[in-house]
Parts: structure tokens; C-alpha cells; sequence
């Protein structure tokens, strides 16, 4: 079960982190199922005193609870690119945070909360530009990317493994600090290559729809 964790953490890390941008309408509900089965079997875990996906139900239950976020995130495809950019803000505050030298409590959770909420109103009131969903998408690849070869390599346990987990260890490592900082840097830029002349439809839509002008209807004259 760890190598399975392991090498689904890997390839959605590699998809987010080379393709994020362009793959965003596949991806995204990729990472509502990798949620979805991290919460569902986590839940089960701590009520079975099981490890994670050690039981059947877990199993089950996880699986289930990672295909209704994943169809969430694909039906509901703006609310889903909004909370995940709320998301990677809470992330990125909190981490900073931590990185910093403060231990995980209030002062950090209000940090993440605040760049969150910052980032969140970013992605409503523009339609989340191109380099803001490329940075989160490499940021999210790198840290998912290199989660899972911690966890082939047991520096984080499988039963607790998670995204936060994953960032958590990584942020408490200078080494993997620095894998995961140099592997972003280079998804993005690799992304930013490959979209030069590339837009998401849906975005280009919404952009293109904000530039018309407001039609206007007159009465004809009578006579």
C-alpha cells in the first residue's frame, strides 16, 4: 500500500508540476480524488485503530470519498480552482510560518487563513491569471513530487501521509527543503515555456466575454 500512495502522489505531483496549468481541467479533479482518499481512509484509520487503508472499509470508504471530490472538483470546475488556490495560500502562510522558526498553533493557522483568504479574492477577482495557477501547480507538483519518494523511503509514515504531512516533512528538512524549492522552480519554468501561446478556453471565454460591451436595445420610432 505504500508504494501504491507513494507513486499516486508522485504522478499527480509530476502532472501538477509540469502540466498544472495546461492539464488544470484533468488535474485538479485528480486532486480532489487524492484528497478525498487521504481524508476517507484517515477517518476510518482513527476510529478502526487501524493503519491507513489497512482495512477494507478504509479502503472502501476512501475510494468512495476520493471519487465524490473528484467529481465535485470537475463539475463545479471555478469553485474548485478557487478553493484550491484558497488552499495553497493556507499552505504557503502557514509553512512560511514554520519555516520561520514558529511551532504549528494559532500564530500559523492565522497566517495560512490570511493568505488564503488573500489569494482566494486573487482568484475571484481575476479569474486566476495564468502565472498564479502555474506558481501554485509547480509549488503543489514539487511538494507531492517529492512526498512521495519520502514516503518510499519511510521519512513519513504511510498511515499519516497527506499533503500537509508531506510539507510539514519537508519544511523540517533543510535537504528535501531545497529538492523541493529547485523542482518547483524548474516545473514552472517548464510550464511557462510550454504555455507561451496557450490559454484556458474556459478563462479565454470569461475574458473575452468581459471585454464586450454591454448591448443595448432601442425602440424604434413611431410615427
Amino acid at each position: 500500500m505504500t508504494i501504491f500512495i507513494a507513486l499516486a502522489s508522485a504522478l499527480i505531483g509530476l502532472g501538477l508540476l509540469f502540466s498544472g496549468y495546461q492539464l488544470a481541467r484533468v488535474v485538479i479533479p485528480l486532486m480532489g480524488f487524492f484528497a478525498g482518499l487521504t481524508l476517507g481512509g484517515a477517518i476510518i484509520a482513527d476510529n478502526a485503530s487501524s493503519s491507513f487503508l489497512g482495512t477494507t472499509l478504509g479502503i472502501v470508504v476512501g475510494v468512495a470519498a476520493g471519487i465524490a471530490m473528484a467529481i465535485f472538483a470537475y463539475m463545479f470546475y471555478y469553485a474548485a480552482i478557487v478553493i484550491l488556490t484558497a488552499s495553497m495560500g493556507y499552505v504557503a502562510g502557514s509553512g512560511l510560518m514554520l519555516w520561520l522558526g514558529f511551532n504549528p498553533g494559532l500564530v500559523a493557522a492565522l497566517v495560512g487563513v490570511a493568505a488564503g483568504a488573500a489569494l482566494g479574492i486573487l482568484a475571484v477577482t481575476t479569474n486566476v491569471p495564468k502565472f498564479l495557477l502555474i506558481i501554485l501547480t509547480s509549488i503543489a507538483g514539487a511538494v507531492l513530487t517529492v512526498g512521495g519518494v519520502m514516503l518510499l523511503f519511510h521519512v513519513v509514515p504511510v498511515d499519516i501521509y497527506s499533503y500537509t504531512t508531506a510539507k510539514f516533512a519537508i519544511t523540517n528538512s533543510f535537504l528535501w527543503s531545497v529538492a523541493a524549492i529547485l523542482l518547483a522552480g524548474f516545473g514552472g519554468a517548464v510550464q511557462n515555456m510550454m504555455t507561451q501561446n496557450f490559454t484556458l478556453e474556459e478563462w479565454n471565454a470569461m475574458h473575452e466575454m468581459s471585454k464586450k460591451p454591454p448591448t443595448t436595445t432601442t425602440k424604434p420610432a413611431q410615427v
